[in-house]
């Protein structure tokens, strides 16, 4: 890790950190929730036809669990994608997953929903 991403890491994380203090007062690193991941997981009904239909479904997907990471005061650490068709479509069975490490635990639906079109992007 460079000098750069180090500052900025830290520069993200006093953010978050400021931003929690500021809406819910001090950590209770003595009572931290226990929960391991928050997922927001669907199907849908009919096929994307274009990449723009499915960055919209992921947005969408990414800030319905950070609003249940905002709920449980819980913060990310990384954004897991994953997609995949039917495995009974004519065209053959396609599944892939990315995942991103955040730079530092958030709980902001910008900061996740960006990560989560970016992991999209090598999808």
């Amino acid at each position: 890790m460079s000098k750069e991403q180090l500052a900025e890491c830290s520069r993200s994380l006093a953010l978050n950190l400021a931003h929690y203090r500021a809406r819910y007062g001090e950590l209770p690193l003595d009572e931290m929730p226990i929960a391991k991941q928050v997922m927001s997981s669907r199907s849908f009904g009919q096929r994307f036809e274009s990449l723009q239909e499915l960055r919209e479904a992921i947005s969408n997907h990414a800030a319905n669990a950070a609003q249940r990471l905002r709920k449980q005061r819980v913060f990310a650490n990384a954004v897991s994608v994953f997609i995949q068709n039917s495995p009974f479509d004519e065209v053959g069975f396609y599944g892939r997953t990315e995942t991103v490490v955040l730079p530092a635990p958030t709980e902001c639906s910008l900061q996740i929903t960006n990560e989560g079109v970016i992991g999209n992007e090598d999808l």
